[in-house]
């Protein structure tokens, strides 16, 4: 027997926010299920796993990711992750191929490769 629930936005970014075993922020948390739920409705329901979330997403602040991945990007990109603009960051990023699922202004969650 199979027992299915359907999450609201906030119930499904409050159950990824409260996960002991991530450190997702509110707006990193938010940005992900937002994602999911629009993943959801292209594909249709799936099993939430929150293990499997917190090994395929990460959030990071733009100096976190230029600094987790410094060994990836030249030094002018490194820079312009650092200090250009959220477009100029945003093409960078689509250049090495990383997914980016949400961001903000502060705050980005990719899909980990």
């Amino acid at each position: 027997m199979a027992i299915t629930i359907t999450l609201t936005h906030s119930e499904l970014a409050d159950k990824i926010f409260n996960d002991r075993n991530s450190c997702w922020s509110w707006l990193g948390a938010r940005g992900l299920a937002a994602y999911l739920i629009d993943l959801s409705e292209d594909i249709g329901d799936f099993d939430l796993d929150l293990v499997a979330l917190n090994c395929e997403f990460s959030e990071y602040t733009w100096r976190t990711l230029a600094d987790s991945y410094i060994f990836f990007f030249t030094k002018s990109d490194y820079e312009t992750l650092l200090d250009g603009s959220l477009e100029e960051r945003l093409e960078i990023l689509d250049e090495y191929y990383i997914d980016v699922i949400w961001n903000d202004a502060g705050t980005i969650v990719i899909r980990d490769f």
